[in-house]
């Protein structure tokens, strides 16, 4: 099973992507303040659509694509 960074946006689209950090592998956790996904492991931070704002990760997360029944 994958973990699953999902935010569902204020237009109601659905965004997914890995919530694994690129870096060394640490689940990332949703920072509601903020609105992004950031790693507790060494603190990149991700936003909504899983691009990378601030490293030490240097790439984007992967973006998943969800099936109907996935989706709540």
């Amino acid at each position: 099973m994958t973990k699953k960074a999902v935010y569902r946006d204020e237009n109601n689209m659905v965004h997914a992507c890995t919530a694994v950090c690129p870096h060394l592998g640490a689940i990332l956790q949703w920072n509601a303040d903020e609105k992004t996904f950031d790693c507790p492991m060494h603190g990149s931070r991700f936003t909504r659509e899983g691009k990378v704002i601030n490293g030490p990760a240097s790439s984007d997360l992967k973006i998943l694509v969800l099936k109907e029944e996935q989706i709540i």
